[in-house]
């Protein structure tokens, strides 16, 4: 089934019949309602948020939606921004994932609304990526990354940012060892769905390394797959997309 990826939304835009209540939260202000009378007095009751920032959609017409978003306190402090995912679907199944997945969790991270047929999750939690929590989480990447570091002594926990997130698919998280201070190690983390999806990721750039690098291209050192995470980790280096470069000016000729 085609998915569309929409960056500028209107609730005329994303008006399907199979999801009924979509067009009331296809903008910041249906959002907004959403998440105030809904979803925030369960999840985080006392935390205060002054705008809903829509930043990503994927879009299955007459099937699913889900939708990126950003709750940004009052002043809008970056480190106090919370991602949340909206998801909606046609079928039942959200129920079930709900109950499968989050029943033993502790209050905060996820809630189902089935008025709206649609599961609301807090960045962390993600259903797809059961290991995101875990390869977010300062305190507990410290000693991941300090089995990677060539020796390099972590005093504090690593800095982490997330440097790009497809719901439920993939995310790419960035790790600055040393808890942000310049001249730490830096190391680039893509987390996957599954096992398969990140060995297949390691071995595919484990063989770009081995040859590109013989022809002066900087690509990233693979450190050792931290496969009960499905958690692919390589060094960060300077540079450009080399599919980014060829999209600007399109395939190398001869």
């Amino acid at each position: 089934m085609p998915e569309r990826m929409l960056t500028t939304v209107g609730g005329t835009a994303l008006s399907d019949p199979a999801l009924p209540f979509l067009n009331k939260v296809a903008d910041a202000e249906g959002l907004m309602e959403l998440f105030v009378a809904h979803v925030l007095p369960v999840l985080a009751p006392g935390r205060e948020f002054a705008v809903v920032r829509l930043d990503d959609v994927t879009y299955t017409p007459g099937h699913k939606c889900v939708m990126l978003c950003s709750l940004i306190p009052p002043g809008g402090a970056d480190a106090a921004i919370q991602r949340a995912l909206v998801t909606m679907s046609s079928s039942d199944r959200l129920a079930d994932v709900y109950s499968h997945t989050y029943s033993g969790e502790a209050p905060g991270s996820a809630q189902f609304l089935p008025e709206f047929g649609a599961l609301v999750e807090l960045f962390p939690a993600d259903y797809a990526l059961p290991t995101l929590a875990h390869a977010s989480s300062p305190e507990r990447m410290r000693p991941v990354l300090a089995r990677l570091a060539d020796g390099f002594e972590i005093e504090s926990p690593p800095h982490i940012e997330v440097l790009h997130y497809r719901p439920h698919r993939r995310c790419v998280l960035g790790y600055q060892l040393g808890g942000g201070n310049a001249g730490g190690p830096e190391m680039v983390g893509k987390l996957y769905r599954t096992g398969v999806e990140a060995q297949d990721a390691w071995s595919q750039l484990d063989f770009a390394h081995s040859q590109l690098t013989r022809s002066g291209f900087a690509v990233p050192r693979p450190f050792p797959l931290v496969d009960h995470l499905n958690l692919l980790i390589m060094e960060r280096v300077a540079g450009t997309l080399l599919k980014r470069k060829l999209q600007e000016h399109g395939p190398l000729s001869d």
